[in-house]
């Protein structure tokens, strides 16, 4: 108990990472389940670029993350890009929610859109924000999910963790080839994210 008292929201939430990527043992998620109260200082929200029902690598290790936090007595919820998938609002026993994350794009329509979907967009990010109250923030996979959790971590003052998942080159659609605001705003969040981490 003392020790993962001791633990910043940080620590414990890179050692259910790193649990949940290389062993199914029970031991930590065990431990964790021992130390009373300690969902109340613990909430983490993890910030997927993609999540059930879209099936692939980032999305099971973000579910299997999310199961290591929530076995570890954590509260935890899983933010993911609203990409019109029938997302549910629960999976697991873990709180899903489905947020939109618009981006200027170089065409007049593009931009036009953008600014049109941008204040709805920003409205409910700070909904889930209140609603969730989260006390860190990991972005899995960065991409427009990173580029909006970066944000809402500045403004609110939220230390935020950024994991890669090889998105720089492993996109099959070449988005960071494309996006030069991707680019720059995954810069800017490994420059001042409080870790970064990579599977």
């Amino acid at each position: 108990r003392p020790v993962l008292r001791g633990l910043s929201s940080a620590a414990l939430c890179f050692g259910a990472t790193a649990r949940a990527a290389s062993t199914d043992d029970a031991a930590l998620p065990y431990l964790g389940s021992r130390v009373p109260g300690l969902s109340d200082e613990f909430k983490v929200a993890l910030v997927a670029g993609a999540f059930f029902p879209r099936v692939g690598g980032v999305e099971e290790h973000v579910r299997r993350v999310a199961s290591e936090l929530r076995d570890c007595g954590i509260d935890v919820v899983v933010w993911t890009v609203d990409q019109g998938d029938d997302v549910p609002e629960e999976l697991d026993g873990i709180r899903v929610r489905a947020l939109p994350c618009p981006m200027p794009a170089r065409s007049l329509r593009a931009v036009i859109s953008f600014a049109w979907r941008l204040p709805g967009a920003a409205l409910q990010w700070r909904r889930m924000l209140r609603r969730d109250r989260p006390r860190i923030l990991h972005v899995h996979c960065f991409g427009p999910n990173g580029v909006w959790a970066t944000a809402i971590a500045r403004i609110a003052r939220i230390p935020f963790i950024v994991t890669s998942h090889g998105e720089t080159f492993g996109d099959a659609n070449g988005v960071f080839d494309q996006s030069a605001l991707l680019r720059s705003s995954l810069r800017s969040a490994l420059a001042t994210a409080d870790a970064v981490t990579a599977c």
